[in-house]
């Protein structure tokens, strides 16, 4: 990645918002000025790899929970969309099925935050509703070595991603 990147991405590796001066202060020992850390932002921004943050009240973070629970509910009946509601970025926040069903399954206690717990949860849910899964174009059942190579690949993603989904208020 760039000179620029690197130490910008180093600082928000936390996933927790940082104001621009921060983020500044934090990297001018690595050649960072103002202009350098305000382009390479708009790019990550433009990307998607990063996102405004505001500061949330209990209200926001309640009304944006009751739409991610009628989102979730959706999601388990197979009529869900790609995203959930964060009130941090006050905007939708792309997250696809598999993901979606884990954060359900946390939710209604229905499964750990351990992996192992994650990934039953998933061969389970998807073997009752005879799901296959769609791994480099080839259709495999829940069961199978493919499909439960991806249902752990997923869940490790996921977990991977925890801390980001706390932070957006998503779990």
């Amino acid at each position: 990645m760039g000179k620029v990147y690197e130490p910008i991405l180093e600082v928000l590796s936390d996933h927790v918002p940082h104001r621009i001066g921060d983020i500044l202060e934090k990297t001018a020992d690595k050649g960072i000025n103002y202009s350098s850390l305000i382009s390479a932002l708009v790019i990550l921004m433009s990307k998607g790899s990063l996102a405004l943050a505001q500061e949330c009240d209990a209200a926001l973070i309640r009304q944006c929970q009751g739409l991610n629970r009628e989102i979730l509910k959706r999601t388990v009946s197979g009529q869900g969309i790609s995203y959930m509601a964060s009130p941090v970025t006050g905007s939708g926040v792309f997250m696809g099925q598999i993901p979606q069903l884990l954060v359900s399954a946390l939710s209604e206690k229905k499964a750990e935050h351990v992996q192992e717990s994650l990934e039953n949860y998933l061969q389970a849910l998807f073997s009752k509703a005879k799901v296959t899964l769609n791994v480099n174009g080839k259709s495999c059942g829940a069961l199978s070595a493919e499909g439960k190579e991806e249902i752990r690949r997923q869940t490790e993603r996921f977990v991977s991603s925890l801390p980001l989904y706390r932070n957006l208020h998503l779990l």
